[in-house]
C-alpha cells in the first residue's frame, strides 16, 4: 500500500491480444556454422500459460525428453544408439508456447528415422496414454521442483505473479499437482493429439562447415562485425550518465543479527560422519555426498579424470542402470 497505492490505475486499459495465423505447415531450416558436431532439433507449437496447461507440460516435458530416464533418451541414446545426447524443454509464453526435443546425432542420414522414432512416441502416448511407473517418475520430479519453490519467497511472488497474469487464478501455481493421474492423463492426450502431429512438427539441423564454405563464412563474419562497428559508431553517447537520486538517500544502517541453523551430526559405522538439519518449512529431503575428490585434486598426468569419472557414473553402474539414477 505504501509503495503501489499512490500510482493512479489507468481506466482506459485493455489487454491487448496478438493473433497468430494458424496453419497446416511443417517448416524446415538447416544452418552451416564452424562446429565439430551437428545438432538436431524439432519442434511444436502449442498454446500458452493462459490455457493453464504448464503442469501438463511439466509432465510431458519429463516423460518424453527431460532426463535419462525419460522416453526418447532410454530409445533413442540407450537402445538404439543413434544420438549421443538428447534432451527437452517447453518455453512457454501466456498465449502460445514452444516445446523443443534437441539432440545430437551420431550419424546426420540418420536424422530422418530419428524425428520418425520421435513422433511415433509422442503417437504411442496418445493411443497407450502413460505408464503408472513414468508419471509417478515425473510426478514426483515435479513435485520437487514446486518444493523448491517454497524455499524462495521471491520465486513464490513471481510465480503468483505471473499465475494471476497469465489464467487469472494466482493460486494456480500451487494446486496444479492436486488432480488425478486419469484427469492429467486424458489432458496430455488431448493435447498431444491436437497439436503434436506431423504436420506440425518443424525441424532444424546445425550442420559443420564444408572445408570450400569455411572461407566464404570466414568473409561473411568480418562484414558482419565491420556492419556492427558502422551502426554504433554514428549511437555515440556525447552526453554523462544521469547522477544517482535514490542512491544518495540510502542511510547506511548496522546489519540486523541473522542467526544461521546450526546443523546436527552423527557418525556411521563405517565411519561416515553426517550432518543434518530439519527445516519443517518444506516437505523436501536434500542429500549431499561430499567427498574428497575434486577437479583441482587430478595429476598433472591426467587432467580433467574427476569430472570424466562423475560423467561416467550417471552413464550407469555394475548394479544401476543410468535410467534408474536418474
Amino acid at each position: 500500500k505504501k509503495y503501489f497505492e499512490k500510482i493512479p490505475a489507468s481506466k482506459n486499459y485493455k489487454k491487448e491480444e496478438f493473433y497468430t495465423n494458424k496453419d497446416l505447415i511443417s517448416h524446415h531450416t538447416t544452418l552451416y556454422r564452424d562446429v565439430q558436431q551437428p545438432t538436431a532439433v524439432v519442434a511444436f507449437t502449442i498454446p500458452g500459460a493462459n490455457t493453464k496447461n504448464e503442469h501438463l507440460m511439466n509432465v510431458v516435458d519429463l516423460i518424453l525428453s527431460e532426463g535419462k530416464g525419460s522416453r526418447l533418451y532410454r530409445k533413442l541414446v540407450d537402445e538404439k544408439q543413434l544420438v549421443t545426447s538428447l534432451s527437452g524443454f517447453t518455453l512457454l509464453l501466456f498465449e502460445h508456447g514452444i516445446m523443443f526435443i534437441a539432440y545430437n546425432p551420431k550419424k546426420v542420414e540418420d536424422i530422418p528415422l530419428i524425428n520418425k522414432m520421435i513422433q511415433e512416441e509422442i503417437d504411442s502416448i496418445v493411443k497407450n496414454g502413460l505408464t503408472d511407473i513414468e508419471y509417478e517418475r515425473a510426478l514426483k520430479q515435479a513435485r520437487m521442483a514446486y518444493y523448491s519453490l517454497l524455499e524462495s519467497i521471491e520465486t513464490q511472488a513471481r510465480e503468483i505473479g505471473k499465475a494471476y497474469l497469465a489464467t487469472g487464478d494466482e493460486n494456480f501455481a500451487f494446486h496444479f499437482l492436486d488432480k488425478p493421474k486419469e484427469e492429467v492423463e486424458k489432458q496430455i492426450k488431448e493435447l498431444l493429439a491436437a497439436y503434436f502431429k506431423p504436420s506440425f512438427m518443424h525441424t532444424g539441423i546445425i550442420l559443420p562447415l564444408s572445408p570450400q564454405d569455411k572461407e566464404e563464412w570466414a568473409k561473411m563474419q568480418k562484414e558482419s562485425d565491420e556492419y556492427d562497428v558502422k551502426f554504433l559508431a554514428v549511437r555515440q553517447r556525447n552526453t554523462p550518465i544521469e547522477p544517482p537520486l535514490y542512491a544518495k538517500k540510502i542511510k547506511p544502517k548496522e546489519a540486523t543479527f541473522f542467526e544461521f541453523p546450526k546443523a546436527s551430526s552423527f557418525s556411521l559405522s563405517n565411519g561416515i560422519k553426517v550432518f543434518y538439519y530439519n527445516n519443517q518449512s518444506t516437505p523436501i529431503i536434500s542429500l549431499i555426498l561430499s567427498l574428497k575428490a575434486r577437479s583441482y585434486y587430478d595429476s598433472q598426468t591426467l587432467p580433467g579424470l574427476y569430472n570424466f569419472l562423475t560423467g561416467v557414473m550417471q552413464e550407469g553402474t555394475k548394479n544401476y542402470s543410468a535410467a534408474e539414477l536418474a
